[in-house]
């Protein structure tokens, strides 16, 4: 099964020129796995319509203590939510690495334990990603997801 064009546009926009996740053709990482792709999902920022695929650099982030390696999964219930404001049913992720960092320091701190035992992961988000507090970015021409919800993410890695 291949994706829509918008979603095949959006990945290519994204693509990592410098090799840091090795190389694919335009035929491989276009094909869709598990029904909706997320990056399709429409987004309306101040009047002006984007898809998720759009968002300034293509990229997840959540922040934590744990320190999880590629594959492994993030789901709601594996650790009580770090702030009241945090929806224990859901995981919570961002577009903006360092407001990632912000929430993985404030749970070190919450936890009694020093900063520095904060970490950043890069995700990839379950298709039911929900932004729901977002912003323009690049002069309006993309946008940042300060917070999205969804029902899982899969970690690609840590945050470089």
């Amino acid at each position: 099964m291949s994706t829509s064009p918008s979603a095949a546009t959006a990945r290519e926009q994204n693509r990592d020129p410098s090799g840091r996740f090795g190389h694919q053709s335009a035929a491989e990482s276009d094909v869709q796995l598990d029904g909706p792709d997320w990056r399709d999902r429409p987004v309306v920022v101040r009047g002006r319509r984007f898809t998720v695929g759009q968002v300034r650099g293509g990229r997840f982030f959540h922040g934590t203590i744990a320190a999880l390696g590629p594959g492994e999964r993030l789901s709601p219930g594996a650790a009580r939510a770090n702030h009241a404001q945090s929806d224990a049913d859901t995981v919570s992720i961002t577009s903006d690495e360092a407001t990632a960092r912000h929430w993985a320091i404030e749970a070190a701190r919450a936890k009694g334990l020093d900063p520095g035992h904060a970490v950043v992961l890069e995700v990839e988000p379950a298709p039911d990603l929900d932004p729901w507090r977002v912003t323009l970015a690049e002069r309006g021409t993309s946008f940042d997801v300060l917070e999205a919800r969804t029902s899982s993410a899969t970690v690609i890695g840590a945050a470089q």
